[in-house]
């Protein structure tokens, strides 16, 4: 039985999801952008005594607080004043600064991991109090590259809202159940 079979017998028939709109047609809640050199999550470490620890917690913790307090006078500027509680769209756009080696190299192929730089990000997003949890976070996209010259290193962070479209998508998808004829009853003998 193939997965899809399967799952069409256990959750009902398959209706397909209607396209999600484009970035550009969602509206935005707040943009910020925080200068300094971009510093991801990192692993976890555990202390002798049990605790867990980020590695990197000499470096991370003054870069989430910029962060966090760029978040938080974007969101009171935007007329704000309690953390979203619906699906959002976030976008993160990480600037680095470029080597001496190679001055004209465009992308930020480095040792910092996209998922650990925008793991930072959502969690200063909630920390501000633009998200209420950063698991809302249901979209997202971005990117990692270096400074064009005369640019400052930093991360530009924007958040859109999803919750007009996840009203228009689950419509789509009620009506779209209600038109589908009823499946053929199986008797059983």
């Amino acid at each position: 039985m193939s997965p899809v079979s399967s799952l069409r017998t256990r959750c009902g028939p398959y209706v397909p999801t209607p396209k999600t709109p484009a970035v550009t047609d969602l509206p935005l809640l707040v943009e910020f952008t925080v200068e300094g050199d971009p510093v991801g999550q990192g692993s976890k470490s555990i202390s002798k005594s049990g605790h867990m620890y980020d590695a990197n917690a000499k470096t991370l913790k003054p870069w989430r607080k910029k962060m966090s307090d760029a978040a938080r006078e974007a969101w009171s500027a935007a007329g704000h004043s309690s953390p979203f509680a619906g699906p959002v769209h976030v976008d993160t756009l990480f600037r680095f600064t470029p080597s001496f080696s190679d001055p004209d190299r465009v992308f930020a192929s480095t040792r910092q991991d996209g998922d650990k730089l925008t793991r930072a990000a959502y969690d200063s997003l909630k920390v501000a109090g633009v998200l209420r949890d950063d698991s809302l976070v249901c979209r997202w996209g971005g990117g990692k590259r270096f400074c064009a010259f005369g640019e400052e290193a930093g991360v530009t962070v924007s958040v859109y809202s999803l919750a007009e479209v996840e009203e228009r998508l689950s419509l789509a998808r009620r009506l779209a159940r209600m038109r589908r004829p009823a499946p053929p009853k199986r008797v059983v003998m």
